[in-house]
Parts: C-alpha cells; sequence; structure tokens
C-alpha cells in the first residue's frame, strides 16, 4: 500500500499496487541508479552491464508471473 501525497481533501489517501508491479517498479529504479553510478564512474560498464542484464531477467520473470495470474483468473472466472 502506497501513500498518494496528491490526494485531495475527504478522498482516501492510500491506494494499493499489486507486488509484482511495486517489484518492477522498484526493478527499473534500480536499473536507472546503475545507469547513473556507471556514467559518473562508480560503476565499471562491466559491472553495470552484469547488473542490467539480471534486472532484464527478473523484469522478464515477473511479466511471466503476471501473465500467468491473468491467465488463472480469466480461467478462474470462465
Amino acid at each position: 500500500m502506497v501513500e498518494d501525497i496528491f490526494a485531495d481533501e475527504g478522498e482516501d489517501s492510500i491506494c494499493t499496487i499489486e507486488t509484482v508491479e511495486y517489484t518492477k517498479i522498484i526493478l527499473i529504479w534500480a536499473k536507472e541508479n546503475i545507469k547513473y553510478k556507471n556514467k559518473r564512474g562508480i560503476l565499471t560498464t562491466e559491472e553495470a552491464d552484469e547488473r542490467i542484464e539480471w534486472i532484464k531477467e527478473k523484469c522478464s520473470e515477473l511479466d511471466f508471473i503476471k501473465m500467468r495470474k491473468k491467465h488463472w483468473l480469466y480461467t478462474f472466472y470462465y
């Protein structure tokens, strides 16, 4: 659950994000952070590439999980 800092007065300020989506947001942030550190010389290109490749693999796994969940929900309701 995440608090919506832009919620209007009287409006519910708590919103939910699926765990898969939240994890993907964190992975995208990490990827951008790695790119930044590589650009600043904190990480070598080799280190950055390894880490970004790992992140890409994890994003693919999350996409697969999300696809299976949608398929399961479809077959469950229909």
